[in-house]
């Protein structure tokens, strides 16, 4: 970069790796160092970005970094070359255009005199659109490799074409090249194809981890009908203790099962001299699984696992049939073989995601033929196999008395966050976040009341505080309190903290994409629009439907909102809630009567701290959002309120594609906050 400004470079080049190595510098001096900012770089015209996926959040962090130093916004070219096509061949002058629309950058078109194309299984040329082999053709193609006929002959198709071995597509629109893999850098799990550098893209992005030195690869264990997935990663010198090592393990587990829908085999941290580069920079996956595959790692490998051991439960062994039961659906459903799973192992901390814990409720109403002794909040409760083989053996209903907090994580020594439910009333949307903070520190949800048999439904918005605070309080007698609401929960978390505070207790409040005030952003509440909400957040139907199917049930009064949409519902997606009608309404009701109480709360007073997390609405532009109504917290906190911005949208901020990033940027505000409690004791 000194050398850019000083020498007035217009044409430099690197890989999207060093865009994101420079900004993580320097957002961890909070800000340009001094020596940076007497810098310009008005004089950049280019940055050819090649050699590996370009990132587009990346991309738009780097150039914001820079934007005040005259660094332009186009000056990022994608570009795509081999040292077989005399490198740069294909290049992209629209990554401005494509940042916030999509993960990775197109990469453009072919420089005169190269051809591409994209070929099918069957050797037939696909159309712009579809998913093919890229071949290239032109003068700049090299005609062969030295000494070595088999591999030219291989190299090439039989009318001259060179096989590049990625995969990709042309952009129907635009008629630029967009790579969806590689060939070789593929893992087929199931019958469905991953490809690797996407996987290594989202962990490169963890904590704790040194750029670019992460290979993922797969191997096929001995016996396997398919390949399991290798991630090695060397982990940043400031993270090496054993409990921060675990941490960053459970993440990149997490990430694989959210993203893919498996776990790996294997993550293991190794020093950077293990992960060989090239002289280009790429680690070479092919070498480390064989070094793998003939036992190379064992002794790392032995080595980690018995460090792991001392944060590992031990494995207790069943006591029963029941248990023994629970432990094969468990084994099924994770895909963890039974001997690594004890009768005492918690669900969640096998990994068991929001989705899976409802594929195994409906097993067990199947398994044990006993549905009145099982519902979603017992297996929350208590997600252990003994814990759910007393549910199973119980010979009388379960009708136990309503207690809003479902414990997700009991286990830790920090502070416990109690997260209140969005509008929906349900809690499961903070599972896959609690995934990641496992054995760190207690964490507990709130759900609505009204979900079990003969509960009513709260009758005022008074009554739900009351109740939550409470609630809380018996759980955790003193603070300091962490508060995390989500949507609706957001407004509720401060009358729950204010009732804490004037017991003399220390809270602090955490809002996670909300206003102060519970107004829906389209006007009122109707039955209507409770159930394409509902509807919408289960995705039952997608956005583009809410206006349209809004207007169609309004003005069709013989139709009935709530059978109408759970008909629109892929049977798929019902499946996988466990969800009928008859739930389906009953969820609805409850819903619709919480929007009807939050409707009538205003919010009023003040507490100690507020931090207010935010994306994207769902309607309307963010910059509006955040001064219409985000801005609004100010009022209510007697210290300046801290706003931050994460990924996503108002629904998706806790969904697989963005969990990962949120997660990092909680538990960064909450490490402050419980610094700064320190230095306050």
């Amino acid at each position: 970069m000194k050398i850019i400004s000083k020498y007035r470079v217009s044409h430099t080049f690197t890989p999207n790796f060093l865009l994101g190595q420079i900004t993580s510098l320097i957002d961890g001096t909070n800000g340009l160092p001094e020596k940076i900012q007497q810098m310009d770089f008005s004089c950049l015209k280019r940055i050819i970005s090649g050699g590996e996926a370009n990132v587009c959040e990346t991309g738009d962090r780097f150039l914001n970094a820079f934007a005040d130093l005259g660094m332009k916004r186009s000056v990022i070219w994608p570009a795509f070359g081999m040292t077989e096509t005399c490198a740069g061949s294909i290049y992209s002058t629209n990554f401005e255009n494509e940042i916030g629309k999509s993960e990775f950058a197109t990469l453009g078109k072919p420089i005169p005199g190269l051809k591409i194309r994209i070929l099918g299984e069957n050797g037939e040329v696909m159309n712009p659109g579809q998913e093919g082999e890229l071949q290239l053709h032109g003068a700049m193609i090299f005609n062969k490799y030295y000494s070595n006929e088999k591999a030219t002959k291989e190299a090439f198709t039989e009318d001259g074409w060179f096989k590049t071995g990625d995969l990709g597509i042309i952009e129907p629109d635009s008629g630029s090249l967009r790579l969806v893999g590689r060939s070789k850098d593929s893992i087929i799990v199931n019958g469905n194809n991953y490809f690797l550098y996407e996987l290594e893209t989202v962990i490169g992005s963890l904590e704790g981890i040194a750029p670019s030195f992460i290979a993922a690869f797969s191997t096929r264990p001995v016996g396997s009908d398919t390949e399991s997935l290798v991630v090695f990663y060397t982990p940043l010198s400031d993270y090496n203790t054993p409990q921060q090592l675990r941490n960053i393990n459970i993440a990149i587990r997490n990430i694989t099962i959210l993203r893919w829908g498996f776990r790996p085999l294997l993550v293991l941290p190794v020093s950077k001299d293990i992960l060989i580069k090239t002289s280009l920079g790429k680690i070479q996956r092919s070498k480390l699984r064989k070094k793998y595959e003939s036992g190379e790692f064992d002794s790392l490998i032995a080595d980690f696992a018995s460090l792991e051991k001392e944060y590992t439960p031990p494995i207790v062994p069943a006591e029963n049939g029941y248990e023994e039961k629970i432990i094969n659906l468990f084994s099924k459903i994770t895909g963890i073989s039974t001997g690594e799973i004890g009768a005492t192992s918690n669900f969640f901390s096998l990994g068991g995601t929001s989705l899976e814990i409802l594929r195994l409720l409906t097993s067990l109403k199947g398994q044990f033929d006993t549905k009145r002794n099982f519902s979603l909040v017992d297996l929350l409760r208590d997600p252990t196999p003994r814990g759910i083989a007393h549910l199973a053996s119980s010979k009388t209903a379960n009708n136990k008395e309503y207690n809003p907090i479902v414990p997700l994580q009991k286990k830790g020594v920090g502070a416990p966050i109690f997260m209140i439910h969005p509008g929906v009333g349900e809690v499961l949307v903070f599972v896959n976040l609690v995934n990641f903070f496992m054995d760190e520190r207690p964490i507990y949800a709130l759900r609505a009341r009204g979900f079990n048999p003969n509960e009513k439904f709260f009758e005022s918005f008074d009554e739900l505080v009351s109740t939550y605070a409470a609630a809380i309080k018996q759980y955790q007698p003193h603070g300091p309190y962490y508060i995390a609401g989500y949507s609706y929960g957001g407004p509720v978390s401060l009358p729950v903290a204010q009732t804490l505070e004037a017991m003399g207790e220390k809270v602090h409040v955490l809002v996670i994409d909300a206003p102060p005030v519970i107004e829906h952003p389209r006007g009122k509440v109707d039955r209507v629009e409770s159930a394409l909400m509902l509807s919408f957040f289960l995705g039952f139907i997608d956005k583009s439907q809410l206006d349209t199917l809004g207007n169609y049930l309004r003005e069709s009064e013989d139709i009935n909102p709530v059978d109408y949409l759970f008909s629109l519902a892929p049977t798929s997606r019902i499946r996988e809630l466990g969800q009928d009608l008859t739930t389906f309404k009953h969820w609805n009701d409850l819903a619709y009567g919480l929007s009807q109480i939050g409707g009538s709360y205003k919010p009023k007073g003040s507490v100690n701290d507020i931090t207010v997390f935010y994306a994207q609405p769902i309607w309307g532009s963010k910059a509006d959002y955040f001064e219409t109504m985000l801005k609004k917290w100010d009022k209510y906190s007697r210290s300046p309120v801290r706003y931050i911005e994460v990924p996503g949208e108002h629904h998706t901020i806790l969904n697989p594609e963005f969990v990962d990033k949120f997660q990092e940027i909680f538990r960064s505000e909450l490490s402050k906050m419980v610094s700064k409690q320190g230095a306050e004791k």
